[in-house]
């Protein structure tokens, strides 16, 4: 089963309350890298796509449940199954 191309922008572009960005160097090495899977082994293409969309999911429902990382102005998430994690960084609401 291929992933469509489509689902991967969609990953990138998830509605939230939370407002929310995408480093587009982050953005561009999580393409890069499921394009890079998808050529050798479609099912780990999947659980990268998969593993992705779960922790934006659990870093958007619990924002300071991670540890701090870099001297306390990242948070680190883990993912799952895959050799990769996710950053956040918290910044003050605008009006």
């Amino acid at each position: 089963m291929a992933i469509p191309q489509k689902l991967v922008t969609e990953l990138l572009e998830l509605p939230d309350v939370i407002r929310h960005r995408y480093h587009p160097e982050a953005s561009a090495e999580y393409q890069a890298a499921v394009a890079w899977y998808r050529e050798r082994f479609q099912d780990a293409a999947t659980r990268l796509v998969q593993a992705v969309s779960a922790g934006l999911r659990s870093i958007r429902q619990r924002p300071f449940a991670w540890p701090m990382w870099s001297g306390g102005l990242v948070r680190r998430r883990v993912l799952r199954r895959v050799p990769y994690s996710l950053f956040s960084q918290r910044w003050p609401a605008r009006l």
